[in-house]
């Protein structure tokens, strides 16, 4: 049997934990040992991406995903000489809550210890793996939740102290009052709840004997159990009964795989060359520049020629004389006679460019071509293909 007293002193309540006797009622007389509950020696919380300290403040704040509390208990002074953890349960006292949010409060254990005045500033010790318990519904505000820690406080009940971590789920924001909250004094209570470890009184005498209970349900149907006799010898066959009607023709089967292609048969004979095609058209001309050559005194009839490039096409050409004519003939070769000393008599275009040559008028302005200089040109183009 277990028992434990609370005992109202102003604002705060000082736990009482007694050893729980097992045994007959006999065993009651003995004068029952207390143990005052652990005392809270730090709380605080931290504030994701913030090095502020919160150890003195009055409230600790959890929101999930962004602040964590956290909470750590002196044992020097609470663990008896002898005794075993039967129970042992966080109790907390909600003061607030934000409207609209809602989720779970869990604790964790904490292996390593901390400073309430220094943990905001450096890392806060690692959460434990394990989730020790976790509120059933969603905290409601001035209202005291308890968590079961049982296990985690029995296997740290020889150390100084025992800490422990507060976080939520989903969107939970919650206060909880701290042991600087000195206005309702519901700080953060281990209660610790031991095990008699004294030997066991006599046996109690037999209780009489209860009432019969409620009739309980039908149970499951059993297993099918095992077949009758052995199957009898078959019978003889029976005599062939007369052929049935011919059934209906099956569907066409599946078309067969395609056989091996055969040989490759003789060349036959080359058959006539087919008519020549349609000249392509020209292609595109990518440029032009034009090609001079200059004669000084040239005799009267000499062919003067410029010439294009290797790989360029003629278009036209032309030549001018010292009268300062132009004389232009395209593609034409001019075979008239000229009518003025230094005119042009020929032009057109050569193998490779264009070329001209100039006459006299019937001797009778002279036999020789006007002195100076004398130009033949040749446009040339490039193709783009």
């Amino acid at each position: 049997m277990k028992s434990k007293k609370i005992i109202n002193q102003g604002s705060r309540n000082t736990h009482i934990k007694t050893l729980t006797l097992m045994g007959s009622l006999a065993s009651l007389t003995a004068s029952p040992t207390a143990w005052a509950g652990p005392a809270v020696m730090g709380d605080s919380y931290v504030v994701t991406g913030s090095t502020k300290n919160y150890g003195t403040k009055t409230t600790l704040l959890i929101a999930a995903g962004s602040k964590n509390g956290y909470l750590k208990f002196n044992l020097d002074k609470s663990v008896p000489d002898s005794g075993t953890v039967a129970k042992a349960t966080l109790r907390l006292y909600v003061s607030g809550v934000k409207n609209f949010t809602n989720g779970l409060l869990q604790v964790h254990g904490l292996s390593s210890d901390w400073n309430e005045y220094t943990i905001g500033k450096v890392t806060p010790p690692a959460l434990g793996a394990d989730i020790l318990d976790s509120t059933a519904t969603s905290p409601s505000i001035n209202q005291w939740v308890e968590l079961d820690v049982t296990n985690f406080v029995a296997a740290h009940i020889s150390e100084p102290t025992v800490g422990f971590a507060l976080t939520g789920t989903d969107s939970l924001n919650i206060k909880i009052d701290s042991k600087e909250s000195k206005s309702t004094g519901h700080e953060p209570e281990l209660d610790i709840i031991w095990a008699s470890t004294g030997s066991a009184g006599a046996t109690g005498a037999t209780g009489a004997t209860g009432a019969k209970g409620a009739t309980g349900a039908t149970g499951a149907t059993g297993a099918t159990g095992p077949s009758g006799g052995a199957t009898g010898a078959t019978g003889a066959t029976g005599a062939t009964g007369p052929a049935g009607a011919t059934g209906a023709t099956g569907a066409t089967g599946a078309i067969g795989l395609t056989g091996l292609t055969g040989a490759i048969g003789p060349t036959g004979p080359t058959g006539p060359a087919g008519a020549t095609g349609a000249t392509g058209a020209a292609g595109a001309i990518a440029s032009t520049v034009v090609r001079t050559a200059t004669y000084l005194n040239p005799a009267a009839g000499d062919l003067l020629t410029a010439a294009c490039n290797a790989g360029e096409i003629v278009l036209t050409g032309g030549a001018t004389q010292p009268l300062g004519l132009l004389n232009v003939v395209t593609g034409i070769l001019q075979t008239s006679a000229p009518t003025l000393n230094g005119v042009l008599a020929t032009a057109g275009q050569t193998a490779n460019g264009w070329g001209a040559s100039f006459g006299v008028l019937g001797g009778l302005l002279g036999t020789v071509l006007p002195t100076g200089q004398y130009t033949v040109y040749a446009v040339c183009a490039s193709s783009s293909g």
